[in-house]
């Protein structure tokens, strides 16, 4: 079985101050800062703007070292991003423990709440924890909970 190409979609909702991140394949470093990069020049961005991040099925081989140089460029980006809510959405222990690696690390304005698919139900505490409606229909991108 062949690998899913390494890709991201985004989809920014102004409505509810929310950009939602759907990432595919292989997540390394060059992937992650690019749908920072492209979500922050995005002219529907705003500076506070929720974000969630949807990383179900992704795969890494990211080393500590890898998830430190990640931190730290993500903390370039505090002043663009500012200070937000931010939920991920995982479905594997190996990426679990990375994240925290990466939050233990991290140096931005960021409040973060993982939400693991394999555990839990995650479509209503995600959608309190990002402060949608509670009859929000999430965007195309995202496969269903």
């Amino acid at each position: 079985m062949a690998e899913k190409q390494s890709k991201f979609e985004y989809f920014i909702d102004p409505s509810v101050n929310c950009a939602f991140i759907n990432l595919q394949g292989v997540a390394d470093n060059n992937l992650i800062l690019e749908t920072i990069a492209q979500t922050l020049n995005d002219p529907s961005y705003q500076r506070g703007m929720k974000r969630c991040m949807d990383f179900r099925g992704v795969k890494t081989n990211q080393t500590i070292d890898e998830i430190e140089e990640l931190a730290v460029q993500i903390g370039s980006y505090r002043t663009n991003l500012g200070t937000h809510r931010e939920a991920v959405i995982l479905d594997s222990l190996l990426t679990h423990g990375l994240f925290r690696s990466y939050q233990s690390r991290a140096t931005n304005d960021v409040s973060y709440r993982v939400f693991n698919s394999d555990k839990e139900i995650v479509e209503q505490p995600l959608k309190e924890w990002l402060e949608l409606p509670k009859d929000y229909i999430f965007p195309d991108i995202f496969e269903p909970f």
